[in-house]
């Protein structure tokens, strides 16, 4: 759904946010890499039974290295008839061993498990509740909804609330939208940022009003970046309403709100937005200036052309850069001296080559003796746009 220039954005934002938002995800994903060489049969032989057994109690053991290895193992000898055996021992061994053992089920994706891990989602352990929610989250559990919002909403962890928000989300209903969109003001950052991910991904029109109530709101300390992530989100959104939203966010105090909503009015398309978009390009952060070149470059509109080739003599090197390939976008032949000139004597190692790229965009003869000489540059990177560039020239 996200562009990569909204990806890039997004890495650059929020990446403590996004790391919390998404705990052991790296683990999860080796556990179920692990569990799909498995040959999927159900064992038969006493000593495989056994082997499992002795895992299970080990997962109990005061050793962290050896429970971390028994878990290690039993993602590598499970096959799909050992759940009723993972199951049972959910009640036999540690709230620690129940908590690794609803981790291994989840993995394995068998929807029969979901009955057996729900009730933990009321655990007095908060490991417990944390474990089962993302599980149910990942099984997709849409009978688990009312468990999840009460623990949304009600738990005293925010650990516990933040994996609910993550299994709302998974469920893509109508019902747990609704949930999400009234966690977008948890006191936990990691919370109101989760649901607001989740939220981004919606197409009912209420998802779109919360994410603008959080964005119009002063949500300062703790929210703001779930509320940098609405704008930035409301505008791959593709929804329209939320221009005025949007717009009167560029006026914000703070850089990094700034520059998500000059991203999200890219997004939109609205030609109404260049004007502000223009003012941006003068913007005290960088940040937003490179948002907004970007931006006008996306929307295309020629009116930005003599703020753009103001752009591409900004003291930062990304902004110039953005600018000329803002420029490239316009196809506007009144830029190419400009960039010519920038692809020539810019100290920038990328300005040369978005110049290149910029003039082969425009599509005018009179580039092509620069691009020539670009050709001819000791730089391989530079040499090479410009010969991409005189082939769409020819």
């Amino acid at each position: 759904m996200f562009t990569w220039c909204g990806r890039a954005w997004l890495l650059c934002m929020v990446p403590v946010i996004v790391m919390t938002a998404v705990p052991a995800l790296g683990q999860l994903v080796s556990l179920s890499t692990t569990f799909r060489q498995a040959d999927g049969s159900v064992p038969t032989t006493g000593r495989h039974r056994m082997q499992v057994q002795r895992l299970l109690a080990d997962l109990s053991s005061p050793v962290r290295s050896k429970r971390e290895g028994a878990e290690r193992e039993l993602a590598n000898v499970m096959t799909r008839g050992d759940e009723p055996t993972l199951q049972n021992g959910l009640h036999r061994y540690s709230w620690r061993s129940a908590a690794q053992i609803i981790r291994l089920l989840a993995v394995m994706g068998d929807q029969r498990a979901i009955a057996s891990i729900l009730p933990f989602v009321h655990s007095p352990h908060w490991q417990l509740r944390a474990a089962a929610a993302r599980a149910l989250g990942l099984l997709g559990a849409a009978t688990a909804e009312p468990s999840l919002a009460v623990a949304l909403h009600h738990d005293r962890n925010k650990r516990v609330r933040l994996e609910a928000a993550f299994a709302l989300g998974n469920l893509h209903t109508g019902p747990a939208y609704k949930e999400l969109a009234s966690a977008l003001t948890d006191p936990s950052a990691a919370v109101a940022m989760t649901a607001a991910v989740a939220l981004a991904q919606a197409t009912e029109p209420h998802a779109a009003a919360a994410l603008s109530r959080l964005v119009r709101a002063d949500a300062g300390g703790t929210h703001r970046e779930a509320a940098y992530y609405a704008a930035y989100a409301l505008g791959e959104q593709g929804d329209q309403s939320s221009e005025p939203v949007l717009l009167q966010a560029l006026h914000d105090l703070n850089s990094n709100m700034r520059a998500a909503a000059a991203g999200a009015l890219g997004h939109l398309h609205d030609r109404s937005a260049v004007e502000f978009l223009v003012i941006a390009l003068r913007d005290s952060s960088r940040i937003v200036r490179f948002t907004a070149a970007q931006a006008l470059g996306v929307i295309g509109d020629r009116r930005a052309l003599p703020a753009l080739l103001k752009s591409l003599k900004d003291a930062n090197e990304d902004v110039r850069e953005q600018s000329a390939r803002a420029l490239g976008r316009l196809r506007d032949p009144k830029a190419i001296p400009a960039l010519i000139y920038a692809a020539y004597h810019d100290t920038d190692d990328a300005i040369p080559r978005a110049a290149a790229f910029a003039l082969g965009s425009i599509g005018d003869p009179v580039a092509r003796t620069a691009l020539l000489r670009l050709e001819k540059s000791k730089d391989p990177s530079v040499s090479s746009a410009a010969r991409y560039a005189l082939t769409i020239l020819r």
